[in-house]
């Protein structure tokens, strides 16, 4: 017997007759638009007709799809838009799997520093210097701090040389600060979050206990 194809689930936007945009999700995006256009899709585009789609991703997961349509909807226009111009979806095979973009970054005399030790739990190093995501493909549902490409590039959490950059460069990314130089600041990095507590993506159990003591061990 033939096997059933995975369900899918698509957080969409679409641009109105107005010039307005809207967001929702559905499991048939062909379907959906057809539905706004005939004005008995969602209340917002029935008097704004015609409706063309701009952009959709697809996930694996009614939570995850849910989670980043209601993510969409919390931007202003300006960041919809950056999202829209942003084009096709990225590549993954692109990434060089550096794993900054993953780290937590810490602004130390006003540079901002990817520190391995603060990386997000699902983090795995593998060979030669190179990370993998452990959840990749449920990592918007399992890891909700973890950010699309488009939204890494609005808030500048790439490295400097990252592929997804397209060459140009900004001073507010993250370098990858060497564990060495790490234990030199692990005063300040307590003293950052002594008050609010270690980032949620951190699992504090895996931290080194020269991060977590009153004082580094030589």
């Amino acid at each position: 017997m033939p096997t059933a194809l995975p369900r899918r689930f698509v957080t969409y936007v679409v641009r109105c007759a107005d010039g307005t945009l809207y967001t929702g999700y559905t499991t048939d995006l062909e379907a959906r638009v057809a539905a706004h256009n005939a004005g008995k899709g969602a209340a917002y585009t029935r008097s704004r007709r015609p409706v063309v789609v701009v952009h959709h991703e697809t996930f694996a997961t009614l939570s995850e799809a849910l989670k980043r349509e209601a993510a969409i909807k919390r931007w202003p226009r300006a960041k919809k838009e950056a999202l829209l111009a942003d084009g096709a979806p990225h590549d993954p095979a692109r990434c060089r799997r550096c794993g900054v973009c993953c780290m937590g970054t810490v602004d130390v005399n006003g540079r901002p520093l990817a520190i391995r030790e603060l990386a997000c739990r699902h983090l795995v190093e593998e060979p030669r210097g190179r990370f993998a995501c452990a959840v990749y493909e449920r990592r918007f549902e399992l890891a909700p701090w973890c950010l699309p490409i488009p939204e890494a590039l609005a808030e500048d959490v790439l490295a400097p040389d990252c592929p997804y950059r397209e060459g140009v460069w900004s001073p507010a990314a993250p370098r990858p600060l060497h564990s060495r130089l790490v234990r030199s600041l692990a005063p300040q990095l307590r003293a950052i979050f002594a008050d609010e507590g270690w980032p949620e993506w951190v699992d504090e159990s895996a931290l080194p206990e020269w991060l977590r003591e009153d004082e580094p061990r030589s």
